[in-house]
């Protein structure tokens, strides 16, 4: 049995090109004979964009009668998968609480709805089958100080369904889940793997790197695949730390930077930090015009310019001195940004 894990496309009636990665998904699903497809929540992104967009939805899903789909609510969509409503012949809404189980053979596949009505960890102690034929699907947040960026990502929504990896850990072979968006993650946890297909589609900057979706079989083994998006835009960053003194040589490594990224489904985010020693405004024109130079090469280009003038102050040559030892300091680039700026607030307190 094949299957095709997914989540948080996040449809919405203005930005038709969330449904068209759905549409390339499901026929790749079709194409690849994956036999069921299963969206791990947050298919909408609110109730107002799932009235507007369920009848394409449902004609989509419809034009492939051979592929079931298992629609988890998330978050966003936690009270969309009523009985009444109608996604399509093929479809099944998981809206059974606190959990929906499907026997494949000796296998268990369990679907665990969203909800705020109970934990997952309370949720999970009634699930008694045997751990190592069963995999668990939910919508929620993984706690792990080493997987720290995904609560960080996910910023205030991370209180929704906490999960630590000891819930799981002697009750399923696989957790598969929906709610970060940022990228595809895997993590073994003794015997048990838990994964984030991450969101197939942009849903902002912090989704760094080609979309991918997860492709899992189970017969007499199981298998995890993950596979790429091709039409899904998606971003990616370039980072430049500024030196006084040494601004065009830093627009000449983003231009470079840029050079290597061109692609037309590439959304770039040019962030620059450090310290100008000359004019605000001429260093902003500089970079609109690199912009305007590479914008047609991609699919977006946003610029995020951290940067300062402090030009009257670096003209102290105890400050010069300051700035040229740092610049040859092996160490992280935001550690000498912060002792740059140390130094030149002490310099202009000295000077008042």
């Amino acid at each position: 049995m094949k299957i095709l894990q997914t989540a948080d496309f996040h449809l919405k009636s203005d930005i038709p090109e969330r449904f068209d990665v759905l549409e390339y998904v499901v026929k790749k699903a079709v194409k690849d004979s994956f036999d069921w497809m299963i969206i791990c929540g947050d298919l909408f992104e609110d109730k107002v964009s799932a009235n507007k967009i369920r009848p394409k939805v449902r004609a989509l899903f419809d034009a492939h009668p051979k592929l079931k789909v298992i629609l988890l609510p998330g978050n966003h969509d936690i009270d969309l998968y009523k009985k009444d409503k109608n996604y399509g012949r093929n479809v099944e809404l998981i809206n059974k609480f606190p959990f929906k189980v499907k026997e494949f053979y000796d296998w268990y596949l369990v679907f665990i709805p969203f909800t705020e009505r109970k934990s997952f960890r309370e949720i999970v102690q009634d699930v008694s089958f045997p751990a190592d034929k069963t995999l668990i699907f939910a919508h929620g947040t993984l706690y792990d100080k080493k997987l720290s960026y995904i609560y960080e990502d996910l910023g205030d929504f991370a209180k929704y369904m906490p999960i630590y990896s000891w819930d799981v850990e002697d009750k399923a072979r696989y957790l598969g889940l929906g709610h970060f968006h940022s990228k595809l993650i895997k993590k073994k946890y003794k015997d048990t793997l838990i994964a984030y297909s991450g969101s197939p589609v942009s849903t902002g900057s912090k989704c760094i790197g080609k979309r991918e979706y997860i492709g899992i079989e189970i017969n007499n083994k199981f298998k995890f695949f993950n596979y790429p998006i091709e039409i899904a835009s998606y971003w990616e960053n370039v980072n430049q730390h500024v030196y006084p003194g040494q601004e065009n040589e830093s627009l000449d490594l983003i231009e470079k930077q840029l050079k290597k990224l061109k692609n037309n489904k590439i959304m770039v985010n040019i962030k620059i930090s450090g310290i100008l020693d000359y004019k605000e405004e001429k260093f902003n024109n500089s970079l609109e015009k690199l912009k305007d130079k590479y914008k047609s090469f991609f699919y977006k280009i946003q610029i995020d310019n951290l940067t300062s003038d402090w030009s009257e102050l670096i003209s102290n040559q105890a400050v010069r001195n300051v700035i040229e030892s740092l610049r040859k300091c092996h160490v992280e680039e935001d550690i000498k940004d912060k002792a740059l700026k140390l130094t030149i607030d002490g310099f202009s307190k000295a000077v008042t």
